[in-house]
Parts: C-alpha cells; sequence; structure tokens
C-alpha cells in the first residue's frame, strides 16, 4: 500500500515533465521592446497614422500613400523628415538621435515600405522637379490630374519646407 502513492507521484511527474510550469509566459506572450519592432504596420500605426491617415490616405497632415508625393519626395527627404522632423510644422523628429524613440533601422523599415506599399511606380519617372514640370506642362490640356492636384495642394513654401525645392512650372 505505501508503493501505491510513491507510483502515483511518480507517474504525475512523467505526465507533467512535458508540461510548461503555470504562469510562465512563452515567446509569443513577450513583448518586443520599442526599440526591437521590425513590422511595417506597427512602426506606422503606432507612429505616423495619427497624423498621416491609417492608410496613409492623410488626416491633418499629407497622405503618405499619395504616389505622386512618392514620386517627388526621395527617400532621403522622407528619411529626413521623419528622423529630424520639419521645422516650423508640427511633424516631429522620430530619430532616437533627434529625441525620437526610432532607431534608423525602422526609418528605415518604414521608408522603404511606405514606397513600397504605396508608390505608383508609373509616377516614379517624376522625381526630377524639372522632368515633373515638363509633363505637368504637356499634360496640362489632357487631365493628368495626379500630379497636378498634388502640386495645387502644396504651397511653393510647403515644397520647399519638405525638401522639394522650387518647382517654378
Amino acid at each position: 500500500m505505501n508503493s501505491f502513492p510513491s507510483s502515483l507521484v511518480i507517474v504525475a511527474l512523467f505526465l507533467c515533465a512535458g508540461c510548461r510550469p503555470p504562469g510562465q509566459p512563452t515567446e509569443a506572450d513577450i513583448e518586443l521592446k520599442p526599440d526591437e519592432v521590425r513590422d511595417f504596420a506597427v512602426l506606422y500605426a503606432q507612429n505616423c497614422a495619427g497624423c498621416h491617415g491609417k492608410d496613409g490616405k492623410g488626416n491633418s497632415a499629407l497622405g503618405l500613400a499619395n504616389p505622386v508625393y512618392l514620386a517627388i519626395a526621395s527617400d532621403d527627404i522622407i528619411r529626413r523628415a521623419a528622423g529630424s522632423g520639419i521645422k516650423n510644422s508640427l511633424m516631429p523628429a522620430f530619430a532616437k538621435s533627434a529625441g525620437g524613440t526610432l532607431t534608423d533601422e525602422q526609418i528605415e523599415i518604414l521608408v522603404r515600405d511606405m514606397r513600397g506599399r504605396w508608390a505608383n511606380f508609373e509616377c516614379n519617372r517624376w522625381r526630377n522637379p524639372s522632368a515633373l514640370c515638363r509633363h505637368l506642362g504637356r499634360q496640362r490640356n489632357r487631365g493628368c490630374g495626379c500630379l497636378r492636384n498634388l502640386l495645387r495642394r502644396m504651397s511653393r513654401t510647403g515644397r520647399e519646407r519638405h525638401g522639394q525645392g522650387q518647382l517654378n512650372c
């Protein structure tokens, strides 16, 4: 009779050998540190969507999913705006080196995936402002509204503030 309880304990130990102790989190349960996040959707939702809209269509700030904006703004300009902010505007600096919370790698993920998800490759040929102006001049009467509408919405000082320089079309 004395061996029955010890046998029961041994059987219970074997059954529980593969079990996870209660309360111990798995890797999926552990949240990433903010500087470990590498997912574009999470980074965008936490840092950009409040002003630029959930899907990049714009809110209180310019829509970043605008393929024309992405055609005009180089990766370097977007990277600089996200990292260092834009003076005399509500756009804050997000880079850690400028007092923000994002690493350079996270800013690079945002820039790369914005362009990869939202850029219209037809408009990417207008990276050069003078080529854009020539295009606008040719298309002005043929209904090329995408580029015209963006330029209409962005004042000359707004383009300069975003690093676009002067577009004298």
